[in-house]
């Protein structure tokens, strides 16, 4: 709540959700490359070990929360980008204003495929219903394109 995202959470694979798309694999082990349903390889619900569902939206208000420092100090916020983290015990004060980092996060199971690159300013999320790394190679190509297209 504290981040604004109301579209994401662990939602049964058996029931219809809003705003979530059937995943498609080729590797059901029928072994003939075939796209296929993946809703039986998933788990019945998503646990914090994964299959979370999530809206590119909701990972958008993510990023802003995170990077404008609501739920986190700065000095723990830029430990999280791979900055130095605040010693222990301590309310982590750093720079104020929205923290302009680098990061790319990815990650799928079959028939998912999600990534997350940040650049400074700009965040390209992808989401895919197809195997990995498909929305990770999307991903790049459209930060590669935005970054030319501002250089």
């Amino acid at each position: 709540e504290v981040a604004g995202m109301d579209r994401c959470g662990f939602f049964a694979h058996d029931e219809p959700v809003a705003d979530v798309a059937e995943g498609y694999t080729r590797q059901s082990g029928h072994g003939d490359g075939e796209l296929r349903s993946n809703v039986l390889m998933m788990p019945a619900k998503g646990s914090p070990a994964g299959s979370a569902m999530c809206t590119a939206g909701d990972l958008l208000t993510f990023d802003g929360a995170l990077r404008n420092h609501h739920l986190t100090s700065p000095g723990w916020t830029a430990g999280v980008f791979g900055g130095p983290a605040p010693e222990a015990g301590t309310a982590g004060d750093g720079p104020p204003g929205r923290l302009e980092v680098g990061a790319g996060l990815a990650g799928g199971a079959p028939g998912v495929s999600a990534a997350v690159e940040i650049e400074g300013p700009l965040v390209v999320i992808v989401l895919a219903n197809l195997d990995a790394p498909v929305a990770e190679r999307i991903a790049e190509a459209i930060m590669l394109e935005l970054r030319a297209a501002l250089n």
